[in-house]
């Protein structure tokens, strides 16, 4: 299945633009300014339209998009208006969350701009490169064969906070076609950037454009808001015009005079009850609307909307006030004073729930959060002026059981509810009265939570497998919103370390990131309660989701529900876990097109060919042909490229019975590639299963696979027999076409899949993803040739899983300040026995670690290293333990011990280590001269590892390495001469331009900077959470920092004792 792209990219819109442009008047004059400012192209990069509320900033949003899709016509004096000026178009309210998420935002943006031929090229080519990105892709073929277009079907974003998807999803394409020569202008309409600031997340979408640099001047935005300081400080050099100013009250109150006298003369409803007034008190009706409305748009379609349903008539506007809040207060008292229902049993429960809802709900939603034991469809009804039906559902009928969804109609009916004192407006005097409407939010938030818990007193006590999916997409932001409230931050923070709920999440959502943003969410609690132990918590629960997420049996269980279901778009999402190896990814989703196609579900498996083949050059990536090559000899095969052709054969016989519509349906489902490449392939229909032993050299393979075994796992990095005796990994690599001969060989062999575990297991200890990849290809071309289908399945899992294997890591700043702290605790020496007990207990403790099986998967990875013949330490962990522990004797005084050791750590020989890791692990050591104020020595530290970053074999990770270096010595040069000059507000700006490895570093160096500010530390933590790493540096230098307050009742000692829970270690 794919998601198609709506005009408006990842939101459809129009239901939405429709409701707001319902009986359009007027507003020439401000289409004619943004008409000016479209055609200077001297002008601002930004056009800021305020108002205040109601006063029509959304139905001019709405209309400018009418007039870019062609809908409407725009005024003839403006000639920049015209069909297409706009690009993308994007609305925000707070009624619907997932509109003012900036990660959502990012996707439909890039979405709607990919209609530009050379920014959906620029797309497909950062989705080609940056591994949290998959865009999927269908391409139209012409009856011969050939491709005539390609269409973007829908963008896949995991991994990335909102910032980093804009920044690689939109603005990285646009940067890239205006340097390869595109000259059209891109506008880009943006509606109520006030709303986005409700956004529960840490980079809000003002924050997006806000930061936008280093783009051509012809991208440029339209933006709306109201007057709020939030909005208006982060665009000072905006060009715009407020709808409100006093400037422009001659033309608002002309256009709110059209518009009254147009609905009164096109609505039937109002025609009618207008029908008895002789012209002159129609004349006199008109002023006096128009007088109260005082330019206000809302303020008469309210009105109107009341008349309209008989709620109002126009012989009684007298008593009315001017201004919104009086007329909602006026209009609620007159609905309960005409109606026979009560406002707080029935009325206020209704508005209440609807007030602080995170998307339109259900009547029977509503109902259940209110416990209403008669309905509001009656209720509904009496309200009908302050809710709308959402956009895409039909009005409800009496009498029927709605499944329509519905929200309060305006911000400002919500903004009415919440504020407890009104200021209206009365025969010109203003009032401040208590509002009898009050409707207190945190009640609401409460009663949602207790209804979608059923009143569970304990998280526990839920059964999660009946809660509605609003409480799973929402429950921990309601909760959030309760902070203030006894008790409710403890059960935020104990819903996130509740792994029935976590888990239900997974399974029905099927969108890791909506629990990863949960979960910075309760971080960002936990760092503002100063609740270190808590965050403790969260942090590893959010490693341990990112983790989880990458095992591969996660795949296999979304892939069996997904052959009973057809719905194959989340599982195909999770393969973007995979790509940081692009071949082995491209195997796994082109499993999953098999499971399809075995599974009846042929178009789905088409198109998941295509989105896979269009993402993938053909014989895999030419670096690791250059690598066999360069390694191995020029005779060197692909196994890459045998293990992808065999598995189109197979798909290609999934799909279809007979050879010749084999053929047929591979030609068209393998149009992203070039006809030589498919021919190739369709030429392999024809082989014997016999011919594919031909690459491994089967026939010539005459020892059994239990020999072959034997021997590979006695080797002890040498090897018997007529091989050549090569050190380490490359004599494993040569038994690959033995291993695999002997797969092919044993085929029919009762125990054949254990086999292939087995083959499996000896080379998923290897801890370098890319050899790995290698050695397994060759037993996937194996598998392959497995002539039972449902086998070969099985046996290709196994494969892919020993590909896709989460890796160890170290937190060696964090573990040596837990361990400083505990030794000042005792007043005791170093003890390095406190260092491998929370080494293990804050990694591989069951429940509270990130892994419970990494102690035990490193000392297998170090003895099969040994084995092998590899240095132990490829990784330059020692040289990171020795920085971490030279800041543990800095902290005790001991300044010129810390300085030695650190000196040692750089002095570290390489032992074999890898170059690309031993580069990163220098960076790393001159972050901690930095810590110090040592700024030649990190400039020293940085030279080395650009000889280390020199000496990476692979040409592209060789640059990257080198890129990383010169970017680290310019920040050096631009801001750590002088740790003052990079303020906070700078530090985290220049933070939201980066992404990868690049905002790794920078942000090891933001906390370097600010080592002993725990503040800082705390805002810039939540940051740091994808990368172990880098979250290490942080969370150890902000742990450091408050082992330096030694006083009782801090922070960190709570840390401490949290560390000690169940520990099983006897403190001496």
């Amino acid at each position: 299945m794919s998601i198609p792209v709506r005009r408006y990219g990842l939101f459809d819109f129009a239901d939405y633009i429709e409701q707001r442009v319902a009986h359009f008047t007027g507003r020439d004059w401000v289409f004619q300014e943004l008409d000016l400012w479209l055609a200077n192209p001297a002008s601002s990069r930004y056009y800021l339209l305020t108002g205040e509320p109601g006063s029509g900033k959304s139905a001019v949003a709405a209309r400018l998009s009418q007039f870019s899709l062609g809908e409407v016509a725009q005024p003839d004096a403006c000639r920049n208006l015209t069909p297409g000026f706009l690009r993308a178009v994007h609305f925000c309210s707070t009624t619907a969350s997932n509109w003012i998420d900036p990660l959502y935002f990012a996707r439909s943006i890039a979405l709607q701009l990919s209609s530009l031929e050379a920014f959906k090229r620029a797309l497909v080519d950062v989705g080609n490169k940056v591994i949290n990105i998959n865009v999927q892709q269908t391409a139209t073929v012409q009856s011969g064969g050939s491709v005539t277009g390609v269409r973007i079907e829908n963008l896949t974003i995991q991994g990335l906070n909102g910032q980093e998807a804009f920044n690689s999803a939109v603005l990285d394409p646009l940067r890239s076609i205006y340097q390869a020569g595109f000259d059209q202008p891109i506008a880009i309409l943006i509606d109520a950037l006030d709303e986005a600031l409700a956004a529960l997340t840490t980079v809000k979408i003002v924050d997006l454009l806000a930061g936008v640099q280093g783009l051509d001047d012809r991208v440029r935005f339209i933006l709306t808001s109201r007057p709020d300081p939030k909005v208006d400080n982060r665009f000072p050099s905006a060009d715009g015009t407020s709808l409100s100013d006093p400037d422009h009250n001659d033309e608002n109150n002309r256009d709110v005079r059209r518009f009254v006298e147009n609905r009164l003369q096109r609505d039937d409803s109002l025609k009618e009850k207008a029908a008895g007034l002789p012209s002159d008190k129609l004349a006199t009706l008109l002023d006096d609307i128009s007088s109260r409305a005082d330019g206000n748009f809302q303020y008469v379609t309210f009105l109107l909307k009341a008349v309209a349903a008989g709620q109002q008539l126009f012989g009684e506007l007298a008593g009315l006030p001017a201004g919104l809040d009086g007329l909602y207060h006026e209009s609620l008292r007159r609905v309960i004073e005409l109606g026979t229902r009560d406002w707080v049993a029935d009325y206020l429960p209704f508005l209440g729930v609807l007030s602080v809802a995170r998307e339109p709900l259900t009547l029977k939603f509503v109902e259940a959060c209110t416990a209403s034991s008669k309905g509001l469809w009656n209720v509904y009804t009496d309200l009908i002026q302050f809710v709308e039906t959402a956009p895409g559902n039909t009005p409800p009928r009496a009498g029927s059981e709605p499944e329509n969804r519905y929200r309060l109609y305006h911000q400002s009916v919500i903004d009415f509810l919440h504020e407890p004192q009104l200021t209206v407006v009365r025969n010109g005097q203003k009032k401040t009265l208590a509002n009898t409407f009050f409707v207190e939010p945190s009640r609401w938030h409460g009663q949602i939570v207790s209804s979608c818990t059923k009143s569970a007193t304990e998280w526990s006590q839920v059964d999660w497998s009946s809660v509605p999916q609003y409480a799973l997409r929402h429950l921990v932001a309601h909760l959030y919103q309760l902070q203030k409230n006894n008790g409710y931050s403890d059960k935020l923070h104990a819903l996130l370390g509740t792994r029935p709920f976590v888990d239900r999440h997974l399974a029905v959502l099927g969108k890791p990131y909506l629990l990863l943003g949960d979960i910075r969410l309760a971080l960002r609690l936990a760092l503002d309660q100063d609740n270190l132990p808590q965050a403790w918590k969260h942090i590893r629960e959010y490693r341990r989701v990112l983790r989880d997420q990458l095992d591969f049996q996660q795949l296999e269980s979304a892939v069996e529900t997904a052959n009973a279901t057809g719905d194959y778009v989340h599982v195909t999402e999770r393969t973007i876990l995979y790509g940081y190896m692009p071949n082995s990814q491209a195997l796994a989703r082109l499993w999953i097109a098999w499971n399809a196609a075995a599974s009846g579900h042929k178009k789905e498996a088409e198109n998941i060919v295509k989105a896979t083949l269009a993402g993938l050059r053909p014989r895999g990536l030419p670096q690791d042909a250059r690598f066999m090559e360069r390694s191995y000899g020029a005779t060197a095969a692909d196994p890459l490229d045998e293990a992808l052709q065999h598995l189109l054969v197979r798909i290609a016989e999934a799909a279809e019975d007979e050879p010749g519509s084999q053929g047929q349906w591979l030609r068209q489902t393998m149009s992203p590639w070039p006809k030589g490449a498919v021919d190739s392939v369709v030429e392999r229909l024809s082989e014997s299963w016999a011919s594919w032993g031909e690459f491994m050299h089967a026939a010539q393979m005459t020892d059994p696979i239990e020999a072959v075994f034997k021997t590979v796992e006695e080797m002890e990095g040498r090897l018997l027999g007529d091989r050549l005796c090569l050190p380490g990994r490359r004599n494993l690599y040569y038994f690959q076409e033995q291993l695999s001969a002997g797969l092919f060989n044993s085929q029919d062999h009762p125990g054949w899949l254990e086999y292939v575990k087995r083959a499996v297991a000896l080379i998923a200890l290897d801890d370098y993803p890319s050899y790995r990849e290698i050695a397994l290809a060759w037993i996937t071309a194996a598998v392959l040739a497995q002539e039972n289908p449902v086998l070969a399945r099985q046996a290709l899992a196994a494969v892919l899983g020993g590909m896709f294997r989460p890796s160890p890591g170290f937190w060696g700043d964090t573990v040596a300040a837990a361990m400083d702290r505990m030794d000042l605790e005792n007043n005791q020496g170093p003890n390095p026995g406190h260092l491998g007990f929370l080494l293990e207990h804050l990694e591989a403790t069951g429940e509270q670690g990130v892994d419970p099986t990494v102690m035990r998967k490193l000392e297998d990875v170090m003895e099969w290293r040994r084995k092998m013949g590899l240095p132990t330490d490829p990784w330059s962990f020692g040289m990171r333990r020795r920085s971490a522990v030279s800041a543990v004797l800095k902290r005790r005084g001991d300044l010129s011990g810390a300085e030695t050791l650190l000196r040692e750590a750089s002095a570290q020989p390489d032992e074999g280590s890898y170059a690309g890791f031993r580069a990163l692990a220098r960076l790393s050591l001159a972050c901690r001269w930095l810590e110090w104020r040592h700024v030649p020595d990190a400039l020293e530290e940085i030279s080395v590892a650009e000889n280390d970053a020199s000496n990476v074999l692979d040409k592209v990770l060789r640059q990257e390495r080198l890129d990383l270096v010169s970017k680290m010595r310019g920040w050096i040069t631009d801001y750590c001469q002088n740790a003052a000059v990079l303020s906070e507000g700078e530090g985290l700006s220049q933070l939201q331009w980066k992404s990868g490895l690049e905002r790794g570093l920078f942000i090891e160096i933001l906390s370097a900077l600010w080592f002993g500010d725990a503040p800082r530390l705390k805002r810039l933590l939540p940051f740091a959470l994808d990368d172990a790493t880098t979250a290490d540096a942080v969370l150890g230098r902000l742990v450091g920092a408050e082992t330096l307050q030694v006083e009782p009742g801090r922070p960190f000692l709570q840390l401490v004792k949290a560390l000690e829970i169940n520990s099983g270690v006897e403190r001496v």
